[in-house]
Order: C-alpha cells, then structure tokens, then sequence
C-alpha cells in the first residue's frame, strides 16, 4: 500500500518526508507531485501505514494540515484526457475503482 499525503507546501523536499514518516517504518519510496500539494509515500508494512495515518492526519507540519490517505500504489494515466501525463492512484473515494488523477 501507498500513502497519499496532501496539503503539502510547494518547497517540501523528499527529505523532509523522509525525516517525517521514518519513524513509522523504513520508507520504500517517495513520489513529490511538483505544484500538485501532493506527494505519496510507501512505508513498509501496512501497520506502519495505518500508524501513519492516524498520528499524521490532520497535524500540522511544514506550515499546514497534513491529508493522510491510504491508497493502491500510484501507476502512470495513459488516458488522453488528461494528455498521458498524469498519475492515477486508486483505492481512494466512496467505492470501488475510484481514482484520483493527479496532472503533472
């Protein structure tokens, strides 16, 4: 599973993520969507995740409140409304097969 993170400031770094949900677990990767206020993290194990969503959710770090979601594991959008150059991150939403299509 991934993490979405949102609300995030234009100039948070990978670092800064990084130092943030390094204690919940080893983060396996980082994605910053520039200009998006997005960015998703993986953390090892899905406990850690969960940990992380509860304890981050809605605190404020880096000058705003953070949106935690869990999510699939982000896969680039080929769909030409969005011009091939998006992300899509399933899992979030009211139902099954609910996106969310971040341009970039």
């Amino acid at each position: 599973m991934t993490l979405l993170v949102g609300n995030l400031p234009c100039e948070v770094t990978e670092a800064n993520l990084k130092e943030l949900f390094t204690k919940f677990g080893t983060v396996e990767k980082i994605d910053i969507f520039p200009g998006s206020g997005f960015a998703t993290v993986t953390i090892e194990g899905e406990a850690n995740e969960e940990r992380a969503v509860q304890e981050l959710n809605g605190v404020e770090k880096f000058g705003q409140k953070l949106q935690l979601f869990k999510s699939a594991p982000v896969k680039p959008s080929d769909n030409p409304r969005q011009g091939g150059g998006g992300r899509v991150i399933e899992g979030l939403g009211d139902g099954p097969g609910d996106v969310i299509v971040i341009e970039i």
